[in-house]
């Protein structure tokens, strides 16, 4: 089998027979083989071509941690991933990528400084569940609330939200539940905290029934 040997195969942590966590490695066109039936996969400062994770045909969950790159290219093409996890890629700026998974059920987004504003969602019919984190740079997140079906929320430590965003949050029929978990969340952000830690982070949750 092609791939077998490499040195990405000899890392690779298998959690189950379609379950993988691999780091610190490079993957080649070479490795597709051994990779095919890999559903949920994980990957930490793991280099690769351009188009390998589009050619693994059972893919449904990718977490993508680590490593440097400005874009999220990585998941063109992946047209059957329901779960998309992007933590702490270096100089990471540009979205727009995302808009073409029109499947994706869940999006996990932490450590993305860079990142300004989201692409429209609006494409991503499917999505229902988004945790954002640790993005100060945002200026806001009216792309993410453009996923028409978006019932769960999110958010956790510094995010750039506007007034208008939190009017939106509020007014967003779809939405069942929000939550922002932060110890520097802004205080005029417009929605009113239910609860304080002692050491004065806050936590605002919003229920829509």
């Amino acid at each position: 089998m092609s791939g077998i040997g490499s040195s990405a195969f000899e890392n690779a942590r298998w959690r189950a027979q379609d379950a993988l966590w691999l780091d610190h490695s490079n993957l080649s066109t070479l490795d597709v083989e051994w990779l095919e039936p890999i559903r949920r996969l994980t990957v930490w400062a793991v280099k690769m071509p351009a188009g390998l994770l589009a050619s693994l045909p059972n893919l449904e969950s990718l977490d993508f941690r680590g490593g440097s790159g400005t874009d999220a290219a990585f998941v063109e093409g992946c047209a059957g991933l329901r779960s998309l996890s992007i933590n702490q890629v270096r100089g990471l700026s540009d979205l727009s990528h995302l808009t073409s998974l029109t499947h994706l059920r869940a999006l996990d987004l932490f450590g993305l400084p860079q990142v300004t504003h989201f692409p429209s969602l609006e494409p991503l019919g499917e999505l229902s569940t988004a945790s954002i984190g640790s993005m100060r740079g945002l200026t806001g997140i009216s792309g993410l609330l453009a996923a028409p079906s978006l019932t769960d929320l999110r958010l956790l430590k510094r995010v750039g939200v506007s007034l208008a965003d939190a009017r939106a949050i509020r007014d967003k029929t779809s939405i069942e539940r929000f939550e922002w978990m932060a110890e520097d969340v802004p205080k005029n952000c417009g929605l009113p905290p239910v609860a304080s830690s002692t050491n004065g982070s806050q936590t605002f949750v919003l229920q829509i029934f």
